[in-house]
C-alpha cells in the first residue's frame, strides 16, 4: 500500500494518513517496474539520471516550445529510470518511488509550462499506455499538467487581476474542481479523510497536490505586474503552513515577492539553520540552485574564510547541508572550490567531501532535487 504521511514541518504527526492512490491499496512505485525494451537498459548508464531531470526542468522553466518533441518522447520513452532502487536525491513527492516517476513529474510539469495545446492529445496517449497502477499513480500529474496547458494556452501572460482570474477558473476547470470556492471549501473542510466519501477524498488530494502549481502561476503572474495573484493562492492555504503538501506552495509565495539577492540570502540562512534535515528543505535547495551564478557566488563567498581554516570542523548537519548546496551546482563551478576544501582542511572535512559531494560527481550533472519544482 502506497500512503503519504501528512505531517507537521518536522515533526510526525498521526493524525492523519492518507493512501495515495484515492483509498485504494495496490503496488508500491518502488515495485513497479515500467514497461521497457530490453535493449535500451543494456546502453544505458545511471548516472546519465540528473542530467536528464535537469534537462527537462529547463526545458519547462525557459519555456522551449522547441523542445516539446524532445519531452513527449521521453515521457513515452524513458532512457534508463525502469530500475527499483533509488538514484540521487529524491524530492518530497512521490519520494518512495522510482526515479522513473520523478522523471515523468518532471516532463509533465515542464509541459504544463510551456502550455502548447497539441501535446494533449500526446499526454493521453501516454495515459492510456500505462498499465492500472502506474496510471492511477501518475494521474494527479497527469491531469494538473493538461489543466495547465489548457490555461498557459488560454492566458499566457496575466496583465491585470481579470486576466489571473480568467486563468485560475480556466485551470481549476479543467483539472475537475469547478470552481475556487469549491476547492476553498475543500481544503477547509474539518472532517478526517477517513469521515469523506470516495468522491470527496479524490477532490481533496487533487487539490492538495495542485496548491504547488497554482502558487508557481500565480508568482509568474506576479512577475508580470499581478501583485494580488499571490494573495488568492496563499487564502487557500491553511494558517501557519502547517501542513507538509503545503510546504512548496508557501515557499514559492515567500520566493516571488523578494529579489534575486533577497532569495539567495535568505534561502542559504534558512537552508543552514536547521536543527532537522527533512526532505522539505529539498525544495529549498533546489530554489537555491536555480538562482544560478548569482547563488553559487553566494556559495562560495560563505565558504572562502573556512578553504584555509585547517581548524574548520563544520557539524554532521552542517556537512549533510552544505554537501547538498555543493552538489546541487555544475561540477565545472564547485570543482575548485572542493579542491580546496580536500587541500586545506582537516581529515574529517576531506572525507565529508570525498563522502557527500564527489560521489555525486559520477552523476555528470548537478543533483536535482525536486522534480516538480
Amino acid at each position: 500500500m502506497t500512503k503519504l504521511v501528512l505531517i507537521k514541518l518536522g515533526i510526525t504527526s498521526s493524525l492523519t494518513t492518507i493512501v495515495l492512490v484515492y483509498g485504494v491499496s495496490q503496488t508500491a512505485p518502488e515495485q513497479h517496474k515500467p514497461k521497457t525494451p530490453p535493449n535500451r537498459l543494456e546502453s544505458a548508464q545511471v548516472w546519465e539520471y540528473n542530467s536528464f531531470i535537469a534537462r527537462a526542468r529547463a526545458m519547462g522553466l525557459t519555456r522551449d516550445r522547441k523542445q516539446v518533441a524532445w519531452l513527449i518522447d521521453q515521457l513515452k520513452n524513458p532512457p534508463l529510470f525502469a530500475l527499483s532502487h533509488h538514484i540521487g536525491r529524491q524530492p518530497y513527492i512521490g519520494h518512495f518511488s522510482t526515479p522513473d516517476f520523478h522523471y515523468k513529474i518532471a516532463i509533465l510539469t515542464a509541459l504544463g509550462r510551456i502550455g502548447d495545446l497539441q501535446t494533449i492529445r500526446e499526454i493521453e496517449t501516454f495515459r492510456a499506455s500505462l498499465d492500472s497502477v502506474y496510471a492511477e499513480l501518475l494521474k494527479p500529474w497527469i491531469d494538473i499538467a493538461m489543466a495547465r496547458i489548457r490555461a498557459e494556452a488560454a492566458v499566457p501572460h496575466p496583465r491585470s487581476m481579470p486576466d489571473w482570474q480568467r486563468k485560475l477558473q480556466v485551470f481549476l476547470q479543467a483539472v475537475g474542481l469547478s470552481s475556487y470556492e469549491y476547492v476553498e471549501s475543500v481544503l477547509s473542510d474539518p472532517r478526517r479523510l477517513s469521515e469523506r466519501s470516495e468522491a470527496e477524498r479524490h477532490d481533496w488530494y487533487l487539490a492538495a497536490v495542485a496548491l504547488n502549481y497554482l502558487a508557481d502561476m500565480a508568482c509568474r503572474a506576479y512577475a508580470s505586474g499581478v501583485t494580488e495573484a499571490p494573495q488568492t493562492v496563499e487564502a487557500l492555504l491553511s494558517k501557519g503552513n502547517a501542513y507538509s503538501w503545503e510546504y512548496a506552495p508557501a515557499l514559492r509565495l515567500r520566493l516571488c515577492r523578494m529579489t534575486t539577492e533577497e532569495r539567495v540570502k535568505w534561502l542559504f540562512e534558512t537552508i543552514m539553520s536547521h536543527e532537522i534535515v527533512t526532505t522539505m528543505i529539498c525544495y529549498e535547495v533546489q530554489a537555491f540552485a536555480d538562482e544560478g551564478a548569482v547563488a553559487w557566488a553566494y556559495l562560495q563567498k560563505q565558504l572562502s574564510p573556512k578553504m584555509g581554516d585547517a581548524s574548520w570542523l563544520p557539524t554532521l548537519r552542517e556537512q549533510r547541508l552544505l554537501g547538498w548546496l555543493l552538489s546541487a551546482f555544475p561540477r565545472e563551478w564547485t570543482a575548485e572550490v572542493v579542491e580546496q576544501l580536500k587541500r586545506y582542511s582537516c581529515e574529517e572535512v576531506r572525507q565529508w567531501i570525498i563522502r557527500d559531494v564527489e560521489s555525486g560527481y559520477r552523476l555528470g550533472s548537478p543533483d536535482v532535487f525536486a522534480s516538480d519544482w
